[in-house]
């Protein structure tokens, strides 16, 4: 799992963006569990602590907050508490506005990784989301096997933003006020990468 996903980058050059990358592959493309996901992880972990003791690098790019978060169903119900109490957990500004926006919106994941700045509208003084794009991990068959006419526009590292695939899944999302502010502050912390993508790392990948 750890080879596939970035067996070509160089110990001393992994970043965050490449664990993510792994956990990516190993959930989205081999449809594996968080579960397996932390296992690569973990394996991967202990093979960089072997190298800082080592001496091949300075430290361990591995660290905690790196590690993938146990994956939660999109249809699992959680009570409202729960997820109150999840959200408030959470210790990564932009993982608590993508939990936020799951529960609070029921946006799926795609939805949420796929969000641009232009999906945002005004309707009177309130903020919405108008669905009209998701981002997914396609492997190169998939792309190639996609019917002609098929908008699919690449993001980097295997994501693809594609239409929803059917028109109910095109639909507007009202927003609270005061997730409406926090995604704004969002925007204004961040920016948005070269495809308008809201939520992006620091390379400018979904």
């Amino acid at each position: 799992n750890v080879k596939p996903a970035i067996g070509a980058v160089r110990l001393d050059e992994l970043k965050p963006a490449h664990f993510r990358r792994m956990e990516r592959y190993v959930m989205e493309e081999q449809g594996k569990s968080s579960g397996t996901a932390g296992s690569a992880w973990r394996t991967l972990h202990k093979a960089l602590e072997d190298a800082v003791l080592e001496g091949v690098i300075e430290r361990n790019p591995a660290v905690k907050g790196t590690a993938p978060r146990v994956a939660l169903k999109e249809r699992a119900a959680l009570t409202p508490e729960q997820a109150a109490d999840l959200i408030a957990a959470e210790t990564d500004d932009t993982w608590r506005l993508m939990w936020m926006l799951a529960f609070m919106t029921g946006m799926r994941q795609g939805e949420r990784l796929g969000l641009t700045e232009d999906e945002l509208r005004r309707d009177g003084d309130r903020l919405i989301i108008l669905v009209e794009w998701q981002a997914q991990h396609l492997t190169k068959r998939e792309v190639e096997g996609l019917p002609k006419g098929v908008e699919c526009t690449p993001l980097g590292n295997g994501m693809y933003r594609t239409r929803p695939k059917t028109e109910k899944g095109r639909r507007a999302i009202p927003l609270p006020e005061a997730l409406a502010d926090q995604l704004l502050a969002h925007i204004e912390r961040h920016g948005v990468n070269k495809d308008g993508l809201v939520f992006h790392d620091d390379e400018g990948i979904p």
